[in-house]
């Protein structure tokens, strides 16, 4: 059975159970931090239970994506439950055996990495700044990664009103280098922050600029921040980049991405 968030103690429990130190389960708690306390019409939690209450895995939509934490019990259950909710794009470890043709998507996958916990020694080369939640300074982030990565689909006032809330809610973090003219020029994002673990993203360089070790001094800063608290610090590999593996990042898993 797959139960909706009913705002109770024993969900919560489940909840953080599931999800403490996951890549996954990291996105839904910092998530469900940042937007405690009600419901909201754009997120929303739910739980896969057996006949004797035993939780399993989770699930939770933000926007039109899903997130799933844990190995579903029952996969016939969740892919109906995923079919009727029919979000555009399902995140989830590689290891839950979705049918994207059945789902009517497109599947994507990848490495988890976690970080190994190794010393990190900056360089001092390049000033590494942390990134507000001001509507100026996520405007040029965005411009930035739209750059680097293009963001035809994510539209310059959902960026900034999920960002500006997750930096203002310490469940996110955005760190960039910028050049003479105060423009950022290559960024990382701490793209979900809990108090057990987090997930880099959006690691972004405009080209003039790569090659010169900005994208690996914003990472070493993060990693030597982080890493003195004991958390677990994942990221998401698709291409063979070598600087993860320089930097200390293991092999841990893999990532599935579906999208319609």
């Amino acid at each position: 059975m797959i139960n909706i968030d009913d705002m109770t103690a024993e969900f919560d429990a489940d909840l953080k159970r599931l999800c403490v130190s996951d890549p996954f389960g990291t996105r839904i708690l910092a998530l469900r931090s940042a937007y405690s306390g009600k419901k909201y019409d754009f997120l929303d939690f739910w739980i896969q239970r057996d006949d004797n209450n035993k939780s399993y895995s989770c699930f939770c939509l933000y926007s039109s994506t899903m997130i799933i934490c844990g190995e579903p019990f029952d996969l016939i259950e969740a892919s109906e439950f995923l079919q009727m909710l029919s979000p555009s794009k399902i995140m989830c470890r590689n290891s839950i055996a979705l049918q994207p043709d059945i789902l009517g998507m497109n599947k994507r996958s990848g490495e988890i990495m976690m970080f190994g916990g190794n010393t990190v020694c900056e360089s001092g080369m390049y000033k590494v700044s942390l990134v507000s939640s001001s509507m100026s300074e996520l405007k040029k982030i965005y411009q930035l990664l739209d750059h680097v990565f293009g963001l035809d689909r994510i539209v310059f006032e959902d960026f900034f009103l999920s960002m500006s809330h997750m930096i203002r809610h310490n469940t996110a973090e955005i760190y960039a280098v910028y050049n003479e003219k105060n423009e950022p020029v290559s960024t990382a994002f701490v793209i979900y922050k809990t108090d057990q673990a987090l997930h880099i993203s959006s690691v972004a360089t405009e080209k003039p600029y790569r090659k010169r070790g900005m994208a690996e001094e914003i990472l070493k800063v993060i990693l030597k921040k982080h890493n003195t608290d004991n958390k677990k610090i994942f990221l998401q590999r698709e291409a063979p980049i070598t600087l993860y593996d320089t930097l200390g990042f293991k092999k841990c898993g893999e990532w599935a991405e579906y999208a319609k």
